[in-house]
């Protein structure tokens, strides 16, 4: 049985937000940043501040856990490539009850997961390293 958990990026405040420590109430939530806490930043977010990420049960190359909205560096042959070393940065989505590479040609979760690890390197987020989507 896959970990069920989250993490949270706080869209005015522009960091993420330990998602383990959120305490969700009607208003507001109160979330932990174990690198703000220390410097008596203000810890409380709107509900619609929050962008929640689900943990994909998956695991990196390194060891690394993948969420939704990382950048993933995953070798994607082109049909046309001739040495089918084409490595491309993809975003992983859940849409629909499933996970998948957005702008992926030929490569699915299927051809690069093996058991929960990934044959894939997490390299950023959609948030903080967006360039390497362009």
């Amino acid at each position: 049985m896959r970990k069920v958990a989250y993490r949270a990026w706080s869209i005015s405040k522009e960091y993420y937000v330990l998602a383990d420590m959120l305490y969700i109430q009607a208003n507001p939530i109160w979330g932990n940043n174990e690198y703000l806490d220390d410097m008596g930043t203000d810890n409380e977010f709107k509900p619609n501040d929050l962008i929640l990420e689900q943990f994909t049960g998956m695991y990196d190359r390194n060891a690394r856990r993948i969420h939704e909205g990382d950048i993933l560096l995953v070798n994607d042959p082109s049909s046309y490539a001739e040495d089918y070393e084409d490595y491309r940065y993809l975003e992983l989505k859940y849409d629909v009850y499933c996970y998948y590479l957005v702008g992926a040609e030929t490569v699915t979760i299927e051809d690069i997961l093996d058991g929960e690890t990934m044959d894939a390197e997490v390299v950023g987020n959609i948030h903080e390293n967006k360039n390497l989507l362009k």
